[in-house]
Parts: structure tokens; sequence; C-alpha cells
């Protein structure tokens, strides 16, 4: 794999992590989430 392809999986994988993460707060919290800080 070069750099790019790299670059592009690391950031598919981040973007699944965001999401799981976002979905886990609505659960917790019941209500939407519209601004996460990092």
């Amino acid at each position: 794999m070069n750099s790019e392809e790299l670059t592009h999986k690391a950031e598919e994988e981040i973007a699944a992590l965001i999401s799981k993460k976002v979905a886990e707060l609505r659960k917790k919290t019941g209500q939407e989430v519209s601004e996460i800080e990092f």
C-alpha cells in the first residue's frame, strides 16, 4: 500500500470511530449531539 491508500484507510477508520462515539453519546443523553469537542 502506498501512503495515499494508508491515509484514506486511516480517515475511514477515524470517521467510523467518530460515528460510533456520536451514536453512543446520543443513546446516553437521549438527544441530538450537534457539536462534539475533541
